[in-house]
């Protein structure tokens, strides 16, 4: 939907995707993200599953005529030697400086950590996962909130925390990730490296 009206009255543009595209797929193309890619493109990240066992990783599509139409689905993948892909329930992304910082939740059935994904070139192409998991453990000054090492990526169930985050920007290159342990909500602020 688009408005032009500041919310008041909105057109309906078309399908961003749909269940046909996805065939592998249990559950269709549902929760989702939007960011702006360093082009000017649109960038459309979503869940297609992650139910009952199912994981598969989160999927994208871009538009370059604001919303109007979306081409090019396909799964996200990783930088090179990274063993799991980015997904693959409620996605969250934002835009830093020229770079994309995208978290969710239960990249695989037995994962616990909590990550973020770093996509570097700001064009939605290979990401790399960074723990949110070890540096909450390395920054922590009171020790009873430490996430126990065997519940990071050890066990199925029950499930430590959900790995379902919230990401806000503060800065250029800065923000925050809010993320959820078994007891305690917490807030880890994060800032882009500078580049090279």
């Amino acid at each position: 939907l688009i408005s032009r009206d500041g919310g008041y009255n909105f057109t309906y543009t078309g399908v961003v995707a749909s269940i046909d595209e996805v065939p592998y797929a249990h559950e269709g193309p549902s929760e989702n993200a939007l960011a702006h890619l360093s082009n000017g493109s649109i960038l459309y990240i979503m869940r297609v599953e992650g139910e009952s066992g199912h994981h598969s990783p989160y999927v994208s599509k871009v538009s370059d005529d604001l919303g109007r139409s979306w081409k090019h689905l396909r799964s996200l993948r990783t930088w090179p030697g990274e063993p799991i892909a980015p997904g693959c329930v409620r996605p969250r992304l934002i835009a830093l400086g020229h770079s994309l910082v995208l978290a969710g939740g239960r990249p695989s059935p037995i994962s616990h950590d909590i990550l973020l994904w770093l996509n570097a070139e700001g064009d939605g192409e290979a990401w790399r996962p960074y723990s949110v998991s070890y540096q909450h453990n390395r920054l922590l000054t009171n020790q009873s909130w430490r996430i126990p090492s065997q519940a990071v990526n050890r066990t199925r169930w029950p499930r430590y925390d959900t790995s379902y985050v919230s990401l806000l920007k503060s800065g250029n290159s800065s923000g925050y990730v809010v993320y959820g342990t078994a007891a305690f909500a917490f807030a880890l602020q994060m800032r882009l490296a500078p580049s090279a």
